[in-house]
């Protein structure tokens, strides 16, 4: 997880061949799953009222049971889908513009959460 300003340029670092390449080999053993604030253009949203920036209220709102859709676990690709959903919501409440977080995910999904 990055929370930071224009973070979603991190992935464009994993675009050459031996980036790829190593991150594959590592996917295939453990995976790799990358959620950034926002994507390489946009700056991370910071609301007062929230105690912490959009991006980190809404992953702490996702672990907290939001992302477990109906079920009992939040998986890490329940949180993605959750966090990329929610932030251009809440963003655009409080400073009436969309932050779209970038996600990536290579590898098997897995729980973070159990909610009950």
């Amino acid at each position: 997880m990055i929370d930071a300003c224009k973070s979603g340029a991190v992935l464009i670092a994993f675009r050459g061949f031996e980036d790829r390449k190593a991150l594959s080999q590592l996917s295939r053993s453990t995976g790799v799953h990358v959620i950034a604030a926002s994507t390489k253009d946009q700056f991370a949203t910071e609301v007062k009222d929230l105690g912490h920036g959009v991006f980190t209220y809404t992953l702490l709102e996702g672990l907290k049971g939001k992302a477990a859709g109906g079920t009992e676990t939040v998986t890490v690709r329940k949180l993605m889908g959750y966090v990329e959903e929610q932030l251009p919501d809440i963003t655009k409440k409080y400073k009436q513009e969309a932050q779209y977080p970038v996600v990536d995910s290579k590898g098997m999904d897995f729980p973070l959460v159990l909610t009950k």
